[in-house]
């Protein structure tokens, strides 16, 4: 996990930070949810795995000058479903 973090250095920093105009990360939970603890200052105390972000939604932070504004919103919808052990699909 801490090879995650590692890799996520450079991006953070040399892409990321400098960004005058909005960003879009799409990528995999754990990665996702490195960024967050990054930006939002979540506590060291709080390992990054735990952190809430669920499947389907999108979180925006808005820089201002004591931190982050943060809106979630949810696209979890008919068309996400999971795949039982048969094979069908449920909602």
């Amino acid at each position: 996990l801490k090879d995650v973090v590692r890799r996520l250095e450079p991006f953070v920093v040399d892409l990321l930070e400098r960004q005058r105009s909005p960003v879009v990360v799409v990528s995999h939970l754990g990665t996702l949810q490195v960024l967050y603890q990054y930006f939002v200052g979540v506590g060291s105390d709080v390992p990054f795995w735990k952190l809430d972000i669920p499947r389907g939604s999108v979180i925006q932070l808005v820089p201002h000058l004591f931190g982050f504004e943060e809106r979630r919103f949810s696209f979890k919808g008919d068309g996400d479903r999971e795949r039982n052990k048969e094979g069908g699909s449920k909602v």
